[in-house]
C-alpha cells in the first residue's frame, strides 16, 4: 500500500507535474522526476550576451548530478511567440548551472536568432513584458 502524497496549490503547472509524478512514483516503485520552473527576469538580449538567474527560492540544494536537464523558453518583444532555443544550430550557446551559487547562466549567440532588436525590450521600456522567458530544471531524486 502506498501514501498519496498531498496535493498542493496546482496555480503553477510544475507543482501539478511534482505531484502527479510523485504519486506515479510511488505506485510503480521508481525514481521521481522533480521539475523546477523559474522567471528569466529582465534581459536585452541585443545589448547583452548572458544573463544569470538565481534558483535558491525555487529549492533548498541540487546535487549537479541530479540535473537531468534544461529547458529554456524565450519570450519575443511585443507578441504572444516564445522560443524553445536549439543549442547547436540556434540562438543559444550555453545553459551553465552552479550549484554552488544556485545559479543559471544562459549565453546567446553573437549575431545568432537572439542578437537583434526583437529581443531587447525590459520590463522598463515595455509594459507588457514581464519576463524574458522561464528555465525549467528537470531533477532526479
Amino acid at each position: 500500500m502506498f501514501k498519496i502524497p498531498i496535493m498542493p496549490s496546482f496555480l503553477e503547472l510544475s507543482n501539478l507535474i511534482n505531484w502527479l509524478s510523485a504519486i506515479f512514483s510511488r505506485i510503480s516503485g521508481g525514481n521521481l522526476i522533480k521539475y523546477i520552473v523559474v522567471e528569466i527576469g529582465e534581459w536585452d538580449m541585443d545589448a547583452t550576451a548572458s544573463v544569470t538567474v538565481s534558483y535558491k527560492q525555487a529549492v533548498a540544494d541540487i546535487n549537479y548530478k541530479r540535473v537531468l536537464g534544461v529547458m529554456v523558453q524565450i519570450f519575443k518583444d511585443g507578441s504572444t511567440e516564445s522560443y524553445f532555443p536549439d543549442f547547436v544550430d540556434g540562438g543559444m550557446t550555453s545553459v551553465y548551472v552552479d550549484n554552488s551559487t544556485k545559479n543559471v547562466t544562459l549565453t546567446r549567440k553573437a549575431s545568432g536568432f537572439f542578437d537583434n532588436t526583437s529581443y531587447d525590450e525590459t520590463s522598463s521600456t515595455s509594459p507588457v513584458l514581464e519576463s524574458r522567458g522561464r528555465i525549467t530544471l528537470c531533477l532526479s531524486t
